[in-house]
């Protein structure tokens, strides 16, 4: 396209033709035409007043926040270098256009670019939701990178603003982004309870598009993390959650897991190759003893189910059962004893043997309390009948 000659045809008030202009080249995919326009209007070549100049820029760079990530990057970068040459007159339009560039390289996942963008923006003069909004993205760039404590740095800055800034806590479209920023970052600290809560939080949270995603991830985290009471918890809660049973990226792989925990039944490893193709790299992050995190989890749940089965049992038979040796079995259930995840569970490393509290034990113990209740109860009505017979007629 000739931008030249679309130029010396506009006349009088020239902002609105400039959109349509960019519009029309925009339709016609001419990235150079975009950048001549954008070098034209930036430049003041067209005679307008500063104020026409920054209301069209920032329509250029609205409409860039729609492009693809090769033609937005091209012409922002170009935009961004031309603003920067004044940069005193255009202060909020490089902001605007830094974040514009920025999160087009962080949706591409080139997130060291990404974070190169972000650190040009200048939050003064700016709102406090586009502050939120740009620690929120540089967040998830530094999670993206691997790098969970700068990121938690900018997450917490940005629940700083959502707690002390109305505008900014009304805002549900930052909100929502905080959230999954804040579930995300919990899911890759190993913090999978926290995440599983605030992952569930956001599968019932008004405005959210996509509800699937985050009750799967729940589901993941609540499968993935360590055994015990806490987990059997949410485990109900995503189990009684009938859209568990009916949502397609759960159903046919994740609920069949989640079942099978819930109800306190073994997990053997060949049910699970499908689950795993599912699990991000730091659920398999290694622990101290050569475990990961993942294996762990499995193995402190079938500890817990072999307890619901077996009154006793060696340190052989269970190691057989989770697939290890046997003094890794015997370190796997005097960590889960130690850590009040095997309550009344006993190990005898004389004999190689755990002994789990059966049913019939707890029955066995309830009897003896109510036995122990009723003694007690006895002897007040023959103490109250010996000094106040008058009252026991």
């Amino acid at each position: 396209m000739d931008v030249a000659k679309e130029l010396s045809g506009l006349s009088g008030s020239k902002e609105e033709q400039y959109k349509e202009l960019f519009n029309k080249i925009e339709a016609a995919a001419d990235v150079p035409a975009m950048i001549t326009l954008c070098e034209y209007v930036v430049g003041g070549k067209g005679g307008d007043t500063s104020t026409v100049v920054k209301d069209v820029v920032e329509y250029f760079i609205t409409r860039l926040n729609e492009f693809g990530f090769q033609p937005c990057v091209e012409i922002g970068t170009a935009l961004l270098t031309q603003l920067s040459s004044n940069a005193s007159s255009f202060e909020r339009q490089i902001n605007l256009c830094a974040d514009c560039v920025a999160t087009s390289y962080l949706l591409n996942r080139k997130f060291d670019e990404a974070i190169g963008l972000f650190a040009r923006v200048k939050f003064e003069g700016m709102s406090k939701e586009f502050e939120a909004h740009v620690y929120v993205k540089v967040a998830q760039a530094e999670l993206g990178n691997g790098n969970s404590d700068r990121a938690d740095t900018f997450i917490n800055k940005a629940g700083h603003l959502v707690r002390t800034n109305r505008d900014v806590s009304n805002n549900n479209k930052i909100l929502l982004k905080y959230k999954v920023c804040y579930a995300q970052l919990r899911d890759a600290n190993g913090q999978f309870l926290i995440a599983a809560r605030h992952y569930y939080g956001l599968s019932q949270a008004d405005g959210m598009t996509d509800r699937e995603s985050p009750l799967r991830a729940a589901c993941i985290c609540a499968i993935v993390a360590p055994a015990g009471p806490m987990r059997n918890n949410m485990l109900s809660t995503l189990y009684k959650d009938e859209r568990t049973s009916r949502f397609d990226k759960i159903k046919p792989v994740v609920y069949p897991v989640l079942e099978k925990m819930f109800m306190g039944k073994i997990v053997r490893p060949s049910e699970l190759e499908d689950f795993k193709e599912l699990l991000s790299e730091h659920h398999f992050r290694q622990n101290a003893d050569g475990s990961t995190v993942f294996s762990r989890a499995i193995m402190d749940h079938n500890v817990l189910s072999a307890g619901k089965l077996y009154a006793n049992i060696s340190f052989t038979e269970l190691a057989t059962l989770l697939g290890i040796e046997a003094e890794e079995a015997e370190s796997v259930a005097s960590t889960m004893i130690s850590e009040d995840r095997l309550k009344g569970a006993i190990i005898d490393q004389v004999d190689g043997f755990v002994t789990f509290p059966h049913v019939e034990e707890k029955l066995l113990q309830w009897d003896s309390n109510v036995d122990q209740a009723c003694a007690v109860l006895n002897g007040l009505v023959d103490s109250i009948q010996t000094k106040h017979p008058h009252l026991i007629e």
